[in-house]
This record gives structure tokens, sequence and C-alpha cells, in this order.
């Protein structure tokens, strides 16, 4: 089982992409102190630059890539929705800056000195391990996502620019994929839906997304099967064909590839 909390201060020198594609229940905040990154989130891909912060909410198929500078310096929080103090309606004001519709903040350098020190009070509470150390970081990560809220109503209207022409046929295309995935799915087919050729489309889906075609509808399909493990009682082989997989075998090998557990493994340990 993963922790219901953890924050993880990190500096690399070398070039780093992430391997595996993430989709999972914990809610993530990712804040770049050095350099510059790519981050793909539902679809589109943004660059984060010092002073960003990034939001993936819960279950976001997301990816960080390098973009040509190596070195960067970045903290990472993650945390279980069960980590907050028991589901109040403050509990949800509080965890709605993950549905703000442009999950990345530019702070300026008044706003940095208000997050970084609530940061390294984290770092340092975690190392602590105090018997109150819980209850501390459950007041210190509402008040960093109540200030970040402030902070993304205050910006929302800067960040409305227009999406350039490339970048929002990948968006349709994504929107298309997400409604139609159970529903079978060839590269052909879709291009075809699009108007575009077969190759064109691969191209610019792994250029915008960092993803190929196949392996985004299969996370697609695999977050909906996760889902409905979750929130179901529908046998492995139902929901298997309900998101699109023609074979119990295949969704279960492609389950594994995603997850490193089996449909009915990931089952048992979110019941645990």
């Amino acid at each position: 089982m993963r922790k219901s909390f953890i924050i993880e201060k990190l500096k690399r020198s070398e070039q780093y992409d992430m391997k595996d594609n993430e989709i999972h229940e914990e809610y993530e905040m990712y804040y770049l102190v050095e350099g510059k990154r790519h981050y793909f989130i539902n679809g589109t891909s943004y660059t984060v630059h010092p002073g960003d912060l990034v939001f993936i909410p819960s279950y976001a198929l997301h990816k960080t890539s390098d973009p040509g500078v190596h070195h960067h310096e970045r903290v990472l929080i993650q945390f279980h929705p069960s980590f907050l103090m028991g589901g109040s309606a403050a509990d949800e004001h509080a965890l709605s800056v993950f549905r703000q519709p442009y999950p990345l903040l530019h702070l300026d350098p008044s706003q940095q000195s208000v997050l970084e020190p609530l940061l390294e009070l984290m770092i340092k509470e975690v190392q602590r391990r105090e018997p109150d150390s819980r209850l501390m970081l459950q007041a210190l990560l509402v008040q960093l996502l109540l200030t970040a809220r402030r902070w993304g109503a205050e910006q929302s209207a800067k960040q409305l620019k227009e999406t350039p022409l490339a970048k929002q046929k990948v968006t349709d295309i994504v929107h298309y994929l997400k409604e139609h995935y159970a529903e079978p799915l060839s590269l052909e087919q879709v291009a075809n839906h699009f108007y575009m050729s077969p190759y064109y489309l691969c191209r610019m889906f792994k250029k915008s997304t960092g993803f190929h075609f196949t392996d985004y509808v299969h996370m697609i399909r695999i977050h909906e099967s996760q889902r409905r493990l979750l929130t179901s009682k529908d046998s492995v082989l139902d929901i298997a064909l309900q998101v699109g997989f023609k074979s119990l075998s295949h969704f279960q090998q492609v389950f594994k590839k995603y997850t490193k557990l089996t449909p009915r493994q990931y089952r048992k340990s979110t019941q645990a």
C-alpha cells in the first residue's frame, strides 16, 4: 500500500524522463525550484519553469519529460484523498484547486516566498515523526491548497489564451478517445474521423502529448477499469469488455503493465 502522504525534494543533473505513464488515486503537486520540464496532463502538454506549481488530479494521466535542460530541482507532494481530515465541506473546498481549468500556476516572487517555507515546514515535519505530525501536515496541506486556490482564481483570467491549432486538434482527439474508449479504436479509424493520415496523427499526437496513440488508448481504458473495479461488483471479464478490451488475457496484460498489479490484486488492495 502507498503512504497516505509523501513529500520529496529532489535535484537531478542528468537527463531524466519518466519511464512509466502514471495513473493513481492520489492527488499530486509538483513545484519546480530550478530548471525546466515538460509536463503532460490529460491530453495537454505544459512547459514548467522555476516558480511554477502544477496540480495533478486523482486518476489523471500524467508524465514529465526532459526538454533539453537536464539540471532541475523539484518538490513533489502526493497524498491520498483520505489524508485530509474526513471529507468535510472544507476539505472539498481545499481540493477544488485540482479542478481549475488550468493546472499550472506561475508564481511571482512574493508568492514563491510564501510557498517555499510551507514546503520546508512539511519536509521537516515528515522527518520529525512526532505523534502530532499527521495533524500538523494536514493543517499545512490545507493552508497550501487554500492559498493556491486564491492564487489560481487571480491568475485564471490571464491564462485563458488561444490554443494553437495543432494542440487544439490533439485536444479534440483526446476528448474523442475519452468518449469512445469502449468502442474499437484503431489509429486508422480515428485518423479517418479527423480527416488526416494515420502517419500524421501518430506523429502529431506523440509530439504534443509524449504518448504513442495506442498507449494512450490503453491508459484511458485502464483508468476507467480502475474506477469500475473500485465502484462496482462486476466481474473482471465484464469490466474488460465494458472498457473496450476484446479478451480477458489482453486486459490483464495491459492492466499489469500500467499498475504493476493484476485487476483482482488491485481490487483487493483497495479494499484492505
